[in-house]
């Protein structure tokens, strides 16, 4: 974890200040599901025990998901998407060639 100097303010739904948050954030992490990749990096809170990750809003609205309420298959298949993350994968993949031949 990274720290915020200073903090920056996060509010809960209703508009107010949470306390004791906007402290720390996480270094870019790498979200995949499937060919879908997201490279950022969030803030870091206090969660309900059984909550692992909660991803916010400007996530969702940057990547939205399709099929997340007629099925249990979640795609993301946005034209922004399926411009710019699975692209993402490409500039990422390394590769060795080995000019061996037997």
């Amino acid at each position: 974890m990274l720290k915020d100097d200073p903090a920056i303010c996060i509010e809960n739904y209703t508009g107010q200040n949470v306390e004791k948050v906007g402290i720390f954030y996480t270094k870019p992490l790498l979200l995949q599901h499937r060919r879908h990749f997201s490279k950022e990096a969030f803030e870091v809170t206090p969660m309900e025990p059984e909550v692992v990750i909660f991803l916010p809003f400007w996530w969702i609205s940057k990547h939205p998901p399709q099929g997340v309420w007629e099925s249990r298959e979640i795609r993301f298949n946005s034209p922004g998407c399926q411009e710019t993350c699975t692209q993402y994968a490409q500039k990422e993949f390394s590769l060795t060639w080995d000019e061996k031949v037997a």
